[in-house]
């Protein structure tokens, strides 16, 4: 996946590289085709955490891979300003606990 692609972006390549239809990563989301095409298009801003859990899940991604890393630090520590989130980004990244964006 290239830097820079929208969630939506990156839900399709990825959908695409496995072969999987829309419909195949519905049903195995729990979702409706109409969703996971409004995800992909940039219709829906900003779906449901579990939703996004369970789509990263069926394209074999970790979530912080498909939101970005920086935006689940952000959400999961809701006082974290960008700069900490980074710093915390740059540690991860030099001490090989993530690859780099």
């Amino acid at each position: 996946m290239q830097k820079g692609m929208t969630r939506g972006a990156k839900i399709r390549e990825k959908r695409k590289e496995l072969g999987m239809t829309q419909g195949e990563l519905a049903a195995g989301c729990g979702t409706n085709i109409s969703r996971i095409s409004r995800i992909e298009l940039g219709r829906v801003q900003k779906p449901h955490r579990k939703l996004l859990e369970r789509i990263a899940k069926c394209l074999e991604l970790n979530l912080g891979e498909l939101v970005g890393y920086k935006k689940l630090l952000q959400d999961i520590c809701v006082n974290l300003t960008e700069d900490q989130a980074e710093k915390i980004l740059e540690f991860m990244t030099t001490e090989n606990i993530i690859s780099k964006e």
